[in-house]
């Protein structure tokens, strides 16, 4: 049973029908549009506030050895971040993510991510980065 477009507008649009389309457009009030942006910019800004916060006080249950080098036969050192809850009190699965990129501080955020579900979270970066290829 195929129905055109105006037959499924005219249904729609019928008194009974629980969805009504309608043909006028309204605009809001500059009072109602300053209103809305308002809370909106309100509510952005105590989540960022509650998330800046988090962040601080959230770091303190971690323990985070950085940079950790691990040796190789060639002499060119693998850097790794290793990071687990403070409260862990026994051995736990390692959770690794091997990475070519050194992207800065935020790398840590991946084994806190594991460390956070009960494992040792451990990122660990291709030789030479992080590392000095001299030695």
């Amino acid at each position: 049973m195929m129905r055109n477009a105006q037959q499924i507008k005219d249904l729609l649009n019928n008194e009974s029908s629980v969805w009504k389309i309608s043909d006028k457009k309204t605009k809001p009030t500059n009072s109602l549009m300053k209103k809305i942006f308002t809370l909106a910019f309100l509510c952005l800004l105590v989540q960022h506030g509650s998330f800046a916060q988090q962040n601080q006080s959230a770091d303190s249950v971690y323990q985070i050895q950085d940079p950790v080098h691990i040796p190789t036969e060639s002499g060119v050192d693998i850097s790794a971040i290793i990071v687990h809850q403070k409260s862990l009190q026994e051995p736990a699965p390692v959770v690794l993510f091997y990475t070519t990129y050194h992207q800065g501080d935020g790398d840590a955020i991946f084994a806190k991510w594991a460390a956070d579900r009960g494992y040792v979270g451990v990122v660990a970066y291709a030789r030479g980065v992080r590392t000095n290829m001299d030695n």
